[in-house]
């Protein structure tokens, strides 16, 4: 506005920064105080979203020191005279321009003549996003359907390595009868994640999406209730993703640790929490 009143491009950049500076600034610094919190933030979540607040934080501190120098300098320097005539693609940005400005005018003179009925409009804008907020689920990492289950079976400590692979081979049997499983690669022993002959490991294969009638988790839920029967052996899944946390392997997607210096305590303490852990599951009212 300043280069249009007649102000040389110099006079014009240095008044127009002036008149901007304090709101730019104030701008800048409000969205970098909501990324504090991700800065203090700690575990996991903390981890993931740390580096990008960083990020977007120096992004708007340099837009912020080149907004205030480099950019009126350009202007200072760069800017030439308005021409009277304008190439073709001025004239068709121009045009854009003013059919954006014109609907937003449009727009704006409704909502200044229609005010109590905005005001509802906003109201139940608010109402809408607290409904969605609860109904919608949530979770720290969505549930994927990569089309692989991965399955860790586990039988009695004193079993053989002969009678582990018979326990194991039934089990497969009884996946591969499951319409939504397409093949399934298995091995037992130590290795790949087991330390011990009692245990073994199952990668289950399901069939494309197009071809099967429930996702990976319906599927390990038919699949549970089907292995139940089975005598000597138990199998835990859980349905393969893309993004996990922690380096270690767990039997199913959720795994709780208890540890303690005297085992003598532990091992009366955690038949306990296991028989409460199963009453909360079985009543969870």
């Amino acid at each position: 506005m300043a280069y249009r009143r007649g102000l040389s491009p110099y006079d014009a950049a240095m008044k127009g920064s002036g008149e901007i500076g304090f709101t730019v600034m104030a701008i800048t610094f409000s969205l970098i105080a909501v990324f504090i919190p991700l800065f203090l933030m700690s575990g996991y979540v903390g981890e993931l979203f740390r580096e990008f607040a960083v990020t977007v934080s120096v992004a708007l501190v340099l837009s912020l020191v080149i907004s205030r120098t480099l950019t009126p300098m350009m202007c200072a320097y760069v800017l030439k005279p308005e021409r009277k005539e304008h190439g073709w693609l001025y004239r068709l940005f121009e045009r854009g321009f003013d059919g954006l400005i014109n609907v937003y005018e449009a727009g704006l003179k409704i909502v200044l003549r229609h005010r109590f009925i905005t005001l509802m409009v906003m109201f139940a804008t608010v109402a809408l996003t607290g409904y969605l907020y609860v109904i919608i689920p949530k979770g720290f990492f969505p549930q994927q359907d990569t089309g692989l289950i991965l399955g860790f079976s586990e039988a009695a400590q004193d079993i053989s390595y002969q009678a582990m692979a018979q326990r194991q081979q039934a089990l497969i049997d009884a996946v591969l009868q499951d319409p939504a499983v397409a093949s399934v690669g298995t091995g037992i022993g130590a290795g790949g994640g087991n330390y011990t002959t009692n245990t073994g490991r199952m990668f289950i294969s399901l069939k494309p999406k197009s071809q099967r009638d429930a996702s990976a988790d319906q599927v390990i839920l038919r699949l549970q209730q089907k292995l139940a029967h089975i005598q000597g052996i138990a199998l835990y899944m859980q349905a393969a993703q893309d993004i996990t946390i922690g380096g270690r392997l767990n039997k199913t997607q959720y795994q709780y640790t208890l540890a303690d210096s005297d085992p003598g305590e532990l091992s009366r303490w955690a038949p306990l929490f296991l028989e409460r852990s199963r009453r909360c599951r079985a009543s969870p009212g």
